[in-house]
């Protein structure tokens, strides 16, 4: 290298414009990002108040401070459900996200 010759990192390359498919499919996907985020927190909280052992709430107390839990329902049964739920709702999320990286990469957005 010569002296006064400074080596510089390549600028990013600039992005292609997302087609109106691609830009319809980018809304979609965060939109639906968005509404799994609420779903898996939901799903957390009620994963949380289940699992709970030892708890000076009884059943009916905490459906109905928590407004979900069904007061006929075992609890058991009803953990088993949230944490399918939330396996399969995280299952998306990742394909989600997987083709949300690609089109904001496309984009230039990365």
């Amino acid at each position: 290298m010569q002296a006064g010759v400074k080596k510089t990192a390549a600028a990013p390359k600039p992005g292609r414009k997302l087609s109106w498919a691609e830009q319809q499919e980018y809304q979609k996907l965060c939109k639906r990002m968005e509404e799994l985020e609420k779903q898996r927190n939901s799903l957390n909280e009620k994963i949380v108040v289940l699992a709970q052992s030892g708890s000076d709430l009884s059943l009916s107390q905490r459906a109905a401070r928590l407004n979900w839990v069904k007061a006929s329902g075992s609890d058991l049964a009803e953990l088993e459900r949230c944490s399918l739920e939330l396996g399969k709702c995280s299952d998306e999320e990742d394909s989600l996200t997987e083709r949300w990286l690609e089109l904001a990469e496309l984009a230039g957005d990365l």
